[in-house]
């Protein structure tokens, strides 16, 4: 009884009924989903990059979006030094302005992004973004007020990423995608080491990004190896996969420490965890830094499917909210 009026008053004053921040979902099983739309700054330009962008940052926010060298939208794309993305369910028309920026009056959440960084990688151009404001619909104006000032009320620790202002409904808005959990392998000598990461994507069949915390041994411990393996996992793994995130400090340790699938990576022979959906074999090249990211380029060595099943993924707590409030099925997973 105590719990349900607990979780009545938190739904009552902060618009969220879930327990946890971040749920876990699984990617091909979340019906209508969101899509994104890049447009510019009072120009009739439009591109749909809901399968081309890639989040990989959020102290500062970080996107990347990927164009191929040939499109017939890289000239105009590479005019426009800011750009809005639109997040909607359904079509997308371009009705409305925001921030002088063409949008859609249906769209649910908007983020405006400033270009900072431009790679050529293969076929394709990557332009890196950083956050400059959004705003979102997940929540009503009272609800996003009072978690507004809870936030600024509550105790930080110094220690930990707190996300400053406007920054969180930045990183909030990104989370409106399911973003997939995949699993870092990666092997030193007789040791190894083992770590979830969402912020990655692939940019062509050449080349992948990926972003970890400068500073932290997960990186450090990716430059040295040099070769890692990034595997989809099972979304029935989310539980384990979660509490693999205390490894992004731990240090290398022997292989009978993890549990580990029976086969290895095609070309390196690098462990996959036991959850393994398919794994891409990478080979880092270099790296870029942003704010506490350090966001490194690969070379795709092999990619292999090893097993049937549903990804894992999460999605934002007020995301999710916002579907439960209009009825669209979503199978949360509360760990």
């Amino acid at each position: 009884m105590e719990l349900h009026f607990k979780q009545f008053i938190k739904r009552a004053l902060l618009g969220v009924s879930f327990p946890q921040e971040y749920i876990c979902v699984g990617q091909e099983k979340l019906d209508s989903p969101v899509s994104i739309y890049l447009t510019g700054l009072d120009v009739p330009g439009v591109i749909n990059v809901t399968a081309s962008q890639i989040f990989l940052g959020y102290k500062p926010l970080i996107m990347a979006v990927t164009v191929d060298k040939f499109s017939a939208d890289l000239e105009w794309l590479r005019l426009q030094d800011r750009v809005c993305l639109s997040f909607v369910t359904g079509s997308f028309r371009m009705n409305t302005t925001w921030k002088g920026f063409a949008s859609g009056k249906n769209a649910l959440a908007r983020i405006l992004i400033r270009r900072i960084h431009e790679e050529e990688l293969g076929a394709s151009l990557v332009f890196l973004y950083e956050g400059e404001h959004a705003e979102h619909r997940f929540l009503t104006y009272f609800h996003q007020t009072v978690n507004r000032l809870l936030n600024k009320i509550r105790k930080q620790d110094p220690e930990n990423n707190t996300l400053p202002g406007n920054l969180y409904d930045q990183v909030r808005t990104a989370y409106a995608l399911p973003r997939v959990i995949s699993v870092i392998t990666l092997q030193d000598g007789d040791q190894m080491n083992m770590f979830p990461t969402d912020l990655h994507g692939i940019v062509n069949k050449d080349y992948y990004i990926s972003s970890l915390r400068i500073g932290g041994k997960a990186s450090e411990q990716v430059e040295r190896a040099g070769m890692i393996a990034l595997s989809r996992v099972n979304v029935s793994a989310y539980k384990n996969t979660y509490a693999m995130g205390k490894n992004h400090m731990a240090k290398v340790r022997p292989l009978e420490n993890f549990v580990l699938a029976p086969m290895r990576s095609k070309v390196n022979q690098i462990p996959l965890p036991d959850s393994v959906l398919g794994y891409r074999e990478l080979k880092r090249t270099h790296h870029f830094d942003r704010g506490i990211h350090r966001i490194h380029f690969y070379e795709i060595l092999s990619e292999e499917k090893v097993n049937h099943g549903i990804t894992l993924a999460h999605i934002h707590g007020y995301y999710a909210q916002w579907r439960l409030d209009h009825k669209m099925p979503t199978e949360a997973l509360i760990r």
